[in-house]
């Protein structure tokens, strides 16, 4: 096994192992390196975690709160529907209140949707910093 000059903490220098040209300090460094980088990967995939629960939670609390009032104008509409007094009047009541129904269905899924892609996008910043961080690193490796 080969040898390279190392030098310790006092300054010392010593003959080292060296494995396939690359010497144990190099080794040692490389891995601390790469324990580093796969630490800050786990906390940005924490983050990245962190962000889409409350994103759902959000979207969740969004969605019941849509569905209670849906409900409750549904409930109100009813009880309109019972107290009409001629067909036409109930057409013309249901028929507005369908349009209405789905027009406001319509402007939640928007709304959801809108929510949605802002979540995902929130989430994945972390985890995108992360593979520009570690791609800049092996780049900068591969041309040393």
């Amino acid at each position: 096994m080969a040898k390279s000059k190392t030098t310790v903490e006092n300054n010392t220098v010593i003959d080292a192992p060296v494995f396939n040209g690359i010497s144990v300090d190099a080794l040692q460094k490389g891995f601390e390196k790469a324990t580093e980088i796969n630490k800050q990967n786990i906390e940005a995939l924490v983050e990245s975690v962190s962000v889409i629960t409350k994103g759902l939670e959000v979207i969740g609390s969004e969605s019941v709160n849509f569905a209670k009032q849906a409900f409750e104008e549904g409930v109100k509409v009813g009880k309109a529907l019972m107290a009409v007094k001629s067909p036409q009047d109930f057409a013309t009541l249901q028929s507005d209140y369908t349009r209405a129904a789905f027009d406001q269905f319509v402007g939640q899924a928007a709304k959801l949707n809108d929510l949605s892609m802002t979540a995902m996008k929130n989430a994945y910043a972390p985890i995108n910093e992360r593979v520009t961080a570690v791609t800049k690193v092996v780049q900068k490796a591969r041309f040393h």
